[in-house]
């Protein structure tokens, strides 16, 4: 199995930097904060707050934070993708 673009994160959406030795997995420090593109509000934490953020912005066009998938448009694909975040 290959594995490509992959992102680990903790329940609160922090990225973690893991370190592979001897087929065991460990988290490793990051060098700096990075969060993932669904923390619309980069506080750290998916959360509903994110969701709210999004649902206020639905239907709008062009380059926007909220548009997580960056698809040109806010719309429920993006509510949809923070919640899986949310549920993990």
């Amino acid at each position: 199995m290959v594995l490509s673009q992959v992102s680990l994160a903790d329940l609160n959406g922090q990225i973690l930097f893991p370190c592979v030795e001897n087929g065991t997995v460990e988290d490793a420090p990051a060098a700096e904060s990075v969060y993932l593109a669904e923390d619309v509000n980069n506080d750290g934490i998916v959360n509903i707050h994110d969701l709210v953020l999004i649902s206020s912005s639905l239907g709008k066009t062009g380059k926007n934070k909220v548009d997580v998938n960056s698809d040109g448009v806010v719309n429920i694909h993006d509510l949809v993708r923070v919640a899986k975040v949310m549920k993990q």
